[in-house]
């Protein structure tokens, strides 16, 4: 379907566009855990920094577009409407107030660097999904007519907005997040050891007296850590099926809900002592896995979601719980 400003892109086509040029970024993303969001990129920021950046833009982006489609409105945000975002992006006071005097691309991007530069990269991944989620949303709610909108150099506002801050952004990035991706088994393996070593070091200062003690939603903090067993045990045999091709992801929140109830109910008497060496060859399993994978096995998008979402990525989601 071809229309005027958006060149020959219906809005099924170009969500297609979006979540195409997403799933190459978002699912790399997911391979840096945290150890990598720590570390330098070309451009020498940190990838906690650039993330936060892309991250930035969508929230941005997600504004705008939802003021479009309910206003007219094509300005980015003043006075209240700026401040409220500048605040959830973490801006210092000081940012937000030289923003709303004059607002600069290069000044907002200073503005976030700072932020991602001073906040821990926990809880970053999950924010960016979201903020990915927020964008797409948006689009799907506008109309042909506005997808058609406001011409200026042949293209839409709209077309405009989503290839500067969503699949043409994330271009721009592209190389830099890939270079600091695990390539080989032992690349992931020392990936994953390094954030599983902060997480063994803070059940470690808990102790076994401290396996009582309150974590999440009634559960005890022995119960987090049958918890975590659960989703640890999951990977070695979800790598299998996806080397026979049977994998059968667990599918809906009902039957993760079932499967995250099972884990701890399995592990209710067990003790302190007996959890504790669970816990630890429940990771050695999952370390003998990964070093079993061959190169293309590592770069596969399955398995280092998979990973991500079994080990750094979840222990980064009970931090606090953890004492991380």
């Amino acid at each position: 379907m071809e229309r005027t400003g958006i060149r020959d892109i219906s809005k099924e086509a170009l969500l297609a566009r979006m979540d195409d040029a997403w799933a190459a970024f978002g699912g790399p993303a997911l391979g840096l855990g945290a150890r990598g969001l720590r570390e330098r990129t070309p451009a020498g920021w940190t990838y906690a920094q650039m993330l936060a950046h892309v991250r930035a833009w969508h929230e941005l982006t997600g504004w705008r577009l939802r003021a479009f489609r309910e206003s007219g409105e094509v300005a980015p945000p003043a006075g209240d409407a700026a401040r409220a975002i500048f605040t959830g992006l973490g801006f210092s006071p000081t940012r937000s107030e030289e923003l709303l005097r004059e607002w600069t691309t290069d000044g907002f991007n200073a503005a976030v660097a700072e932020a991602a530069a001073a906040a821990s990269p926990h809880g970053l991944l999950p924010s960016l999904f979201t903020s990915y989620k927020t964008v797409r949303g948006e689009v799907v709610e506008l109309s042909d007519e506005q997808l058609a909108a406001r011409v200026s150099d042949g293209r839409s506002f709209v077309d405009t907005m989503l290839e500067g801050n969503t699949y043409g952004h994330y271009a721009e990035h592209q190389d830099e997040l890939t270079s600091a991706l695990p390539q080989t088994a032992q690349e992931l393996v020392a990936r994953v050891d390094a954030d599983w070593t902060a997480v063994r070091e803070a059940v470690r200062g808990k102790g076994r007296s401290g396996m009582a003690d309150p974590a999440l939603d009634g559960w005890t903090y022995k119960d987090l850590l049958a918890h975590l067993i659960g989703w640890l045990h999951d990977l070695p045999r979800r790598v299998a099926a996806i080397r026979a091709g049977t994998d059968r992801p667990l599918s809906g929140s009902a039957e993760i809900d079932a499967y995250n109830v099972r884990s701890v109910a399995e592990r209710r008497l067990v003790g302190a002592e007996a959890i504790l060496d669970e816990l630890d060859t429940s990771f050695r399993l999952v370390r003998e896995a990964l070093a079993g994978l061959s190169n293309a096995e590592v770069q596969d998008r399955r398995i280092r979601g998979l990973v991500a979402t079994r080990t750094y990525l979840h222990w980064d989601e009970h931090g606090q719980d953890l004492g991380l």
